[in-house]
């Protein structure tokens, strides 16, 4: 009996966990998403041209570059001191971009949201990964992960529905507010490394410059692959990402309601990529999952400039290409996570700067291609970043034994 209620305990505690994260992964995937397909719009409020605004998000991404630093905190220091802490930046940040009262201090807030949103997601991956067993851990992380579908389905249609009626700084209000709120539920959650296990460095005084030495000495060779397949998998999706927009608007004169539905259908495709993820990556091994998923985005990117030729068919296009994707960036996640089990947090923030760094290039090379081009420049470079990640899968990347 008493091992019966340890089990129901410990089930009840991670239900808990996946659903505050889940609800958290709502409000930051929102805020990090709403400059896409509302582009246009907050740019025309900044009083920016949508290429400096596309720009300007290319550096926030290149912010994920000091993703290892939080990482490396949240090994030595616990994990959900830095969630709390990033959670309190991005509020911080989100209200000074809404409420500040000039221009550079709007773009301070912006950056300032980006450096916590980009800190925060890996943050909470190493977490979850510390808390779940490998053999759930799909499954678990892709629970998680629905909330990037759900900020689509419900974050930015709603957000949509609010600008058309009020402005574009109400949105950014009342994320700042939530995440504020929800920053203080975390001092909830268990601690990160239980007593006993937190990791020490056998020299607590190595310089930071030592501490990296020794991090990248120790990555296998399976590791430094899934790190940069994640970044030419981020690449592909990025540069299509940041046109999107305004493409839809441009050629078929949508406006925000109809943007915000639109961000609704690509939701419900991260949904359902999430959710086979989650069904089956466990089942196939994360290692294929990766693979199939990268074969359906390439072949949703060489479709989409031919489905484009109309409002539907560039819909369902876009659609296919999220399902793909998502399927694709749950498994890496989890298969990941336990490429280095004993720096779980600086090998998933290492995920998360490859992952910026690669995005943060796509934000230039997307509009750029799209000048030129139209959908179709974004796509070949998007099809070209598919096909390295999918020769890294199959000659480098090796399933971790699991240890649970």
């Amino acid at each position: 009996m008493r091992s019966r209620e340890v089990i129901h305990r410990a089930r009840e505690s991670l239900v808990g966990l996946i659903g505050i994260a889940l609800v958290t992964r709502c409000l930051t995937d929102t805020g990090f998403q709403i400059f896409y397909p509302f582009l246009p719009m907050l740019a025309g409020g900044l009083g920016l041209t949508t290429t400096r605004m596309g720009q300007l998000l290319g550096l926030r991404n290149l912010t994920g570059l000091l993703s290892p630093v939080f990482g490396a905190l949240a090994d030595r220091q616990g994990f959900r001191k830095w969630l709390r802490i990033e959670l309190m930046a991005l509020s911080a940040g989100f209200l000074l971009l809404a409420l500040g009262p000039s221009l550079p201090v709007k773009v301070f807030g912006f950056i300032l949201s980006g450096i916590a949103a980009l800190a925060f997601v890996p943050t909470l991956q190493g977490y979850l990964s510390h808390r779940l067993r490998y053999s759930m851990r799909a499954r678990g992380i892709g629970i998680v992960e629905y909330g990037w579908a759900f900020a689509g389905i419900a974050g930015l249609s709603t957000a949509g529905w609010i600008i058309e009626r009020t402005s574009w700084e109400v949105p950014f209000v009342i994320l700042g507010i939530g995440l504020a709120i929800l920053s203080i539920l975390y001092y909830l959650l268990p601690p990160g490394h239980p007593e006993g296990t937190r990791p020490r460095m056998s020299n607590p005084a190595a310089s930071r410059r030592q501490q990296l030495t020794n991090l990248v000495g120790s990555l296998s060779v399976s590791a430094w692959a899934t790190i940069a397949c994640t970044g030419f998998l981020s690449f592909a999706m990025f540069n299509v990402l940041i046109v999107f927009g305004d493409w839809l608007t441009q050629t078929y004169d949508l406006g925000a309601g109809d943007m915000g539905r639109v961000a609704m259908a690509m939701g419900i495709a991260d949904l359902c990529g999430s959710i086979g993820a989650s069904a089956y990556s466990d089942r196939i091994g994360k290692r294929r999952a990766v693979m199939a998923g990268g074969v359906l985005a390439i072949a949703a990117f060489v479709l989409l400039p031919i489905l484009g030729t109309n409002l539907v068919g560039a819909v369902g296009g876009l659609m296919l290409m999220r399902v793909a994707l998502e399927f694709a960036i749950v498994s890496l996640l989890a298969f990941a996570s336990e490429q280095d089990s004993h720096r779980r947090g600086q090998m998933m923030s290492m995920m998360g700067a490859a992952n910026f760094t690669a995005s943060a290039l796509g934000g230039f090379s997307g509009p750029w291609s799209f000048l030129r081009l139209g959908i179709t420049g974004p796509s070949l470079l998007a099809v070209s970043g598919m096909l390295a990640c999918t020769v890294l899968n199959i000659g480098f990347m090796r399933e971790p034994q699991g240890r649970d």
